[in-house]
């Protein structure tokens, strides 16, 4: 299998953009503003802002930045096919972590985590860091919902999650790829991922958009499903490659 050159910068991060819906989290119906008791006159003279913030439910509100798809699971896993580009790359969690993900050790079962924590202290050369060196690892830690943005679908609702080539359940992208990163309390790739505890709502600045798309079996399908949405939205009057055009560039085979 000839893995995709990678894509673009400019053309990655609009591709991604608009396949992530950002969600707007509804809070309780607000309640009557309270006014103050007061007569007219030259200052405001308002003491009970007539305004007041309302707050939704911060629990579900996390959940859905998180681990929300939006039903994007069947682009990612049946168009992009993205779950078995992975598999026939034999992505790594070393190379994952090169790639800018991020993992969150809380998600990780504590076998798993003692293991990782003993290679990433080596030289993590596959001789002493295996478990780094292992595509089913990776395939793992997306499965514990350790990757941060990179999300497991119970498609098929038995209550377990499967995502291998031949499994039956989907792989989704939530906000979180974008916007989490660690506290980098683990293991920090210098430029690169981490592993820690999980931040909500910072940038990823070193995640490698481009990379990611291109491990994708039909990263064609991300530049014409990037082309609608931006079109639809008017926010695009020339467009983006077309799928024939990046065909030629990326090799799917």
């Amino acid at each position: 299998m000839h893995t995709p050159r990678s894509l673009a910068p400019l053309f990655a991060v609009a591709a991604l953009a608009p396949l992530v819906i950002i969600p707007s989290l509804a809070a309780d119906k607000p309640s009557s503003p309270k006014k103050a008791d007061h007569k007219p006159s030259d200052g405001p003279g308002i003491t009970v802002n007539p305004h007041p913030h309302e707050r939704g439910d911060a629990a579900a509100g996390k959940n859905v930045f998180r681990f929300e798809t939006f039903g994007n699971e069947g682009f990612w896993t049946d168009a992009a096919r993205m779950p078995k580009g992975m598999a026939d790359a034999k992505l790594t969690p070393k190379q994952a972590l090169e790639a800018g993900l991020q993992v969150d050790i809380d998600a990780i079962d504590l076998a798993m985590r003692e293991a990782m924590a003993k290679e990433l202290k080596t030289d993590m050369s596959p001789a002493n860091a295996p478990m780094l060196h292992d595509p089913m690892v990776t395939v793992k830690l997306i499965e514990a919902n350790a990757v941060a943005g990179i999300v497991p679908v119970d498609t098929n609702g038995d209550g377990k999650i499967e995502i291998t080539p031949a499994g039956p359940d989907k792989v989704g992208i939530s906000c979180a790829i974008c916007h989490t990163v660690t506290d980098k309390s683990v293991f920090e790739l210098p430029g690169a991922g981490s592993i820690g505890k999980r931040i909500d709502g910072l940038a990823a600045t070193t995640l490698n958009v481009g990379k990611l798309l291109a491990v994708a079996a039909n990263s064609p399908a991300v530049a014409y499903g990037a082309d609608r949405s931006w079109r639809n939205s008017g926010w695009l009057t020339t467009g983006l490659p077309t799928p024939s055009c990046v065909s030629s560039k990326v090799p799917t085979g």
